[in-house]
């Protein structure tokens, strides 16, 4: 079916910048991107990219973060290796990610 889709160049499906992927396979079954040299030789210990689930495990341990599931704590909140500009003060989460709430809240399609 995939294929008959992709010879006749219709899009399977579409999404808007607004949309986050977040995963909801378990653990055993997921898998994980392999971190490029140059992030791996400055951390060794882990050689594989966070994922949503590590994200959220790993929240800013503050009042408005706590009671968020993890679909609304995606759907609230941008988490984000590097800073983003502009006046916003972010949390910072215990992998070291700075976390900002959305200024509209966001979709969320599971993958």
């Amino acid at each position: 079916m995939e294929n008959m889709v992709l010879l006749l160049s219709h899009n399977i499906f579409q999404i808007s910048r607004g949309t986050q992927y977040i995963s909801t396979t378990i653990p055993t079954e997921r898998y994980s991107t392999i971190k490029p040299v140059h992030l791996l030789l400055q951390d060794p210990e882990n050689p594989y990219h966070w994922d949503t689930f590590d994200k959220y495990f790993a929240r800013p341990r503050h009042s408005s973060t706590q009671s968020l599931t993890y679909f609304d704590y995606f759907q609230k909140y941008i988490v984000s290796k590097s800073r983003i500009k502009g006046s916003r003060i972010p949390l910072v989460d215990e992998n070291g990610y700075f976390v900002y709430k959305r200024a509209k809240v966001c979709d969320i399609s599971l993958a």
